[in-house]
């Protein structure tokens, strides 16, 4: 079950959005595979279940989470945030002909907007 690998950074980045909505076993099957990068195969192992079992598991996991995203969008404005806030930081930065005192206050602010992004 391979898929494209922008896909799988966005649903590992779905799964710490809403990772905590799966059930255990659920979490525990799609971490192993998204984040931790084994194999169906090394999960049923792992696990004690079967192969077929493990995919069913993903597919089921996968359909959770984009139907969380529609209908709770955190990534989404996760992403619009980190995206405004960069270029808020970007643009104070740039700021020119300020006084010393601007300029630490300004700096300030970028530093603030930045922590935002953490």
């Amino acid at each position: 079950m391979s898929g494209d690998i922008n896909q799988n950074v966005e649903i590992s980045v779905l799964l710490d959005f809403y990772g905590t909505l799966l059930s255990e076993r659920r979490l525990e099957i799609m971490t192993l595979y998204y984040n931790d990068d084994l194999s169906l195969t090394e999960i049923a192992e792992l696990t004690g279940i079967t192969r077929q079992g493990v995919l069913d598991s993903i597919k089921k996991g996968v359909a959770e989470l984009y139907s969380y995203e529609e209908r709770l969008s955190f990534s989404k404005r996760y992403k619009k945030q980190k995206e405004q806030t960069d270029a808020i930081a970007s643009l104070l930065r740039c700021i020119r002909g300020a006084t010393e005192a601007d300029t630490r206050s300004i700096a300030e602010a970028a530093e603030r907007i930045q922590q935002l992004n953490l």
